[in-house]
């Protein structure tokens, strides 16, 4: 027995050396070896410009930004997988063009010229514009190449890009198109340029009320159509002489992309921003020279489309700002990630929010990390090993909830959406809220009644969160955060304190033995005890009868404290140092970061007893190691 106490002895002194806790474990102590999973993926590039050639080759254009090996990538198998070409890594590709023989690649911000390759992108030879960046490029019917550029106007090669000639002096050359009757136009900053003499020579057409003209194409009846920065889409049915908006309330303001196929189906992508409407976003499509349009959304992230292509076999490949390409084989009535695609970005990003459905579907947020890049929420189905985007155009989120039917519910700061399909498809909930940048919390009480917190105002929902009433709590304060017990008592976190609603928030009393300042966050644990995080960042547990206070932050003391998340009988806080776990005999909080790349610890839930964590690192799960004290 006493040779067995001397192995037992030194197995678990190893385990909890190879753990990286710091403290002796006890009894009972729950600590956590974290394995991370595939994700959510974060591409971390912007996608600026693709092309098709005759043979079916697709090449598409990036930033330099990212750990990217190549500007240019091309995928010979319809978009199932990518592959780098010779491009430089330190170019950003605005433009892509083909013709049989020969791909050209247009660089611009800070990289500037006209590349063009003759063996599928194995070397790129810079052929002209060297001083110019280039925006647009367009091979006219005859074969002349023409390049738009940011100042400089328009140049046009009539030998393959070996010498250029400036036929516009001056502006800056977003888009091309030519018509049947040989006219050429090209998309300025708001006016429509026109040639009627192959390209010798060009004139204003059209000045738009627009900012921006980004795209433009010719149906097969000759219409023109025009994408708009803040004007939407135009059309001219009279080889451009006049221009008329078409009907295109349902694309909203800011139409980056066009896209046609054999049917003379008009595509149109859509690129929000933030005094657009949010609800507006992703791919439609119009059947009747644009009279109407129609969302065509389904299994597509409504995202930030500013790229459209669409191949000879009428497969369409749209191209998002910075979350990846999408491919339909069906006119659009359903979208499928090119995942093969994703290899060029970074395998994980932030997390600030994880939560699990009962199904076991993993669903992530994750804030954005550049001005005017919304935030991203991603979906997975098989515990992490592969993820799709779902939705890309709220920003600021503040929360997400799932009730009991697996309804998800987004929080931002200033909008609320609800989906009941798995996150395929959003609606927005605005009936009864007036949400100004400030919400703050939305918890679900049932499967229909909610609570959502809004600055020093309460919005209570009784029907899924389709209309609100605003409850007023006389609190004149600031309303942080909400929690409620097994018997369905409110506790609210304020400014000033902590308040309990008896009467399901009708009304509210101050737990008079709070007196630490203003409570940022609240949890409750599976023995309905009360715990606290004020804006000093300590931990207070509640007695059992809310008279007195404990403070329990010994051992993770200095570290900023983001999330508290009660699992198999203990208690587990993450932090700005990691994710640690409260030993409550020892009064002591332990660390449990073993497998964790990165420390910062946003968010927690837990699913089938299994601690999750959304770090700065992406989705982690925890595998329980258990240790007892010697015998």
């Amino acid at each position: 027995m006493h040779i067995g106490k001397k192995i037992w002895f030194f197995l678990c002194l190893f385990a909890f050396i190879t753990s990286g806790c710091d403290t002796e474990p006890s009894t009972g102590l729950h600590l956590y070896d974290w394995q991370r999973t595939a994700g959510p993926y974060k591409l971390n590039i912007h996608l600026w410009s693709m092309t098709i050639t005759p043979e079916g080759h697709i090449y598409i254009g990036l930033s330099n930004e990212g750990s990217i090996v190549s500007t240019i990538y091309r995928s010979t198998d319809n978009g199932e997988t990518w592959q780098p070409t010779g491009m430089s890594n330190n170019r950003t590709i605005h433009a892509l063009a083909a013709k049989p023989g020969f791909v050209f690649a247009g660089a611009s911000y800070g990289s500037t010229g006209v590349f063009r390759t003759s063996n599928g992108g194995l070397n790129w030879t810079p052929v002209g514009l060297f001083n110019s960046g280039v925006l647009s490029l367009m091979i006219a019917p005859n074969g002349d190449v023409y390049a738009g550029t940011e100042t400089e106007g328009i140049h046009r090669s009539t030998d393959n890009g070996a010498s250029w000639q400036q036929v516009h002096p001056a502006g800056t050359i977003c888009s091309f198109t030519h018509h049947p009757n040989g006219d050429l136009f090209a998309g300025t900053h708001g006016d429509i340029l026109r040639s009627t003499d192959g390209g010798d020579s060009w004139f204003t057409a059209a000045n738009l009320p627009a900012i921006e003209v980004p795209s433009m194409l010719v149906d097969h009846s000759g219409n023109i159509f025009a994408g708009t920065i803040w004007g939407g889409v135009f059309i001219s049915t009279d080889a451009g002489v006049t221009w008329n908006r078409t009907n295109d309330a349902q694309t909203g303001n800011n139409v980056w992309a066009l896209g046609i196929n054999s049917a003379n189906t008009i595509f149109a992508g859509h690129y929000p921003d933030f005094v657009d409407n949010l609800e507006i976003s992703g791919i439609f499509q119009s059947t009747n020279q644009g009279n109407s349009w129609m969302s065509i959304n389904s299994n597509f992230n409504p995202a930030l489309v500013n790229i459209i292509a669409v191949n000879s076999s009428d497969h369409i490949f749209a191209a998002t700002l910075d979350i990846g390409v999408y491919r339909s084989t069906d006119g659009g009535s359903s979208w499928h990630e090119s995942l093969g695609f994703y290899p060029i970005g970074e395998p994980n990003q932030t997390v600030s929010h994880v939560a699990i459905d009962s199904d076991g579907r993993i669903f992530a947020a994750s804030p954005s990390d550049r001005v005017f890049s919304p935030s991203v929420f991603s979906v997975s189905v098989d515990n992490g090993h592969t993820w799709r985007t779902s939705y890309s155009t709220f920003d600021s989120l503040v929360d997400v909830a799932i009730n009991n039917n697996n309804d998800i519910f987004l929080l931002s700061s200033n909008q609320l959406f609800r989906s009941s399909d798995h996150a395929f498809s959003w609606q927005v909930l605005q009936n009864g809220l007036a949400l100004a940048y400030n919400a703050k919390k939305l918890r679900i009480l049932t499967s229909q009644n909610l609570l959502l917190l809004a600055d020093t105002i309460l919005y209570a929902s009784s029907d899924n969160g389709n209309s609100w009433n605003a409850r007023p709590t006389q609190l004149h304060a600031s309303l942080n955060d909400l929690v409620f017990d097994s018997d369905g008592n409110l506790y609210l976190a304020t400014a000033t304190g902590i308040y309990h609603s008896t009467d399901q928030a009708a009304s509210w009393q101050l737990i008079d033995s709070w007196q630490s300042g203003l409570v940022k966050l609240l949890v409750i644990d599976q023995d309905d005890r009360l715990y606290a995080v004020n804006d000093h960042n300590v931990i207070y547990r509640a007695n059992s009868k809310k008279t007195g206070w404990t403070d329990i932050t010994n051992g993770i003391n200095g570290f900023g404290i983001y999330c508290l998340q009660p699992v198999n009988g203990v208690l587990a806080a993450g932090t700005s140092a990691g994710i640690f776990v409260y030993n409550e005999e020892a009064d002591f909080w332990d660390e449990s970061n073993l497998g964790l790349v990165n420390r910062t610890a946003l968010s927690m839930t837990v699913y089938d007893g299994q601690l999750v964590a959304g770090t700065a690192a992406g989705v982690f799960y925890g595998n329980r190691l258990r240790f007892s004290k010697l015998p």
